[in-house]
């Protein structure tokens, strides 16, 4: 399963196989008789939510998540997470599918680093990081900043890692505690 963070329409989309199966076969023979969603934000408080395949087969965009039919998504709304809206964090998403005869279940998960405002956090100590590696002397403050925060970059979905993207995450939060990025010209931040 991967999970996509799409800014434009503020909502996390999971893909994988079994979503893609699940919707294939919803309305005509499902092999589950419903789904559950767990999440959790940075590693705190879990939420779950479940449907029954007969309320997945009419999604409903304004549920807290649902399966976009005609794209193969599961779509999820940050009131999901009790948000109003995404903001910078780690989405751990676990979903289960409940087999319709023997009640079994499968499971699959994965976690997303979301960046809405981290990115130009970081973007500030760019220079201090040109100036760290000219004098070997330095603390190494923005290479600690710059290197969580690729390390968070290229983590998301890596379906294992979701206790240390936490970890980072926290970490890194309090390097960049109290910057405020002030960008006077449009540079995409």
């Amino acid at each position: 399963m991967t999970i996509t963070y799409i800014s434009s329409d503020d909502v996390l989309v999971a893909q994988s196989d079994e979503i893609t199966n699940l919707i294939a076969t919803i309305v005509s023979s499902p092999p589950y008789s419903s789904v559950k969603v767990t999440g959790t934000l940075t590693c705190g408080t879990e939420f779950t939510q479940e449907y029954t395949i007969a309320e997945l087969a009419a999604p409903v965009a304004t549920n807290k998540w649902y399966l976009d039919l005609s794209n193969g998504l599961l779509v999820v709304n940050p009131l999901f997470f009790g948000l109003s809206t995404y903001t910078d964090g780690i989405y751990k998403l676990q979903i289960t599918y409940f087999k319709v005869n023997n009640g079994g279940y499968f499971q699959e998960m994965n976690c997303i680093f979301v960046d809405i405002t981290y990115r130009c956090k970081v973007a500030t100590f760019l220079g201090d990081l040109v100036e760290e590696t000219k004098d070997p002397s330095k603390e190494k403050i923005a290479s600690n900043i710059m290197l969580l925060h690729y390390a968070l970059t290229t983590s998301s979905n890596c379906n294992c890692n979701c206790t240390e993207m936490c970890d980072a995450f926290n970490q890194l939060t309090i390097l960049l505690s109290g910057i405020d990025p002030q960008i006077l010209t449009d540079c995409g931040c």
